[in-house]
């Protein structure tokens, strides 16, 4: 009966190491999927606040192109098309950075863009030389190139000089 208890003790005791390492690694991973994805407030920044900086930039510039035209008249004041001046660029904004989130998968630090062609592998090609060594009867090489004779008679020039 000791005995079976010892057993029975070691077998739990593994089944909960076991189920513990399981734990830990579900828990890495669910940390490892929080730190991918975006937080809420730079969802926030990047969905909300750049496209309506953007606007509002759209707005000043027509502000400053209507009030130092030289048509402008003080007593009418600058009058403003807000879909022209604000809603465009506004929009434009946040379909450039809905675009750029699609393709980076949701800004995702580690994930790579896929390009939108694929283009074929570059194969690298071994130059293979074949040179034959040669030493004549005063004990010096003769290097003759297949192809180069030339280069070759200049280089056993270079080796009597040294």
């Amino acid at each position: 009966m000791i005995r079976n208890s010892a057993v029975n003790a070691a077998e739990r005791s593994n089944r909960f190491t076991q189920h513990q390492r399981e734990l830990d690694a579900q828990r890495n991973h669910v940390e490892q999927q929080r730190n991918q994805s975006m937080s809420m407030t730079a969802r926030f920044l990047i969905f909300l606040v750049c496209p309506t900086c953007v606007g509002f930039m759209g707005l000043l510039m027509s502000y400053l192109d209507k009030r130092f035209d030289e048509n402008f008249d003080e007593n009418d004041g600058v009058k403003f098309d807000l879909d022209k001046d604000f809603i465009y660029p506004f929009i434009l904004t946040l379909a450039v950075v809905s675009a750029i989130g699609f393709h980076t998968n949701g800004f995702r630090g580690d994930s790579k863009a896929s390009p939108l062609i694929s283009w074929p592998k570059v194969r690298k090609k071994k130059k293979i030389i074949h040179k034959i060594i040669v030493v004549d009867e005063n004990g010096r090489e003769v290097i003759e190139s297949s192809d180069e004779n030339q280069q070759s008679e200049t280089k056993v020039d270079s080796k009597k000089r040294v």
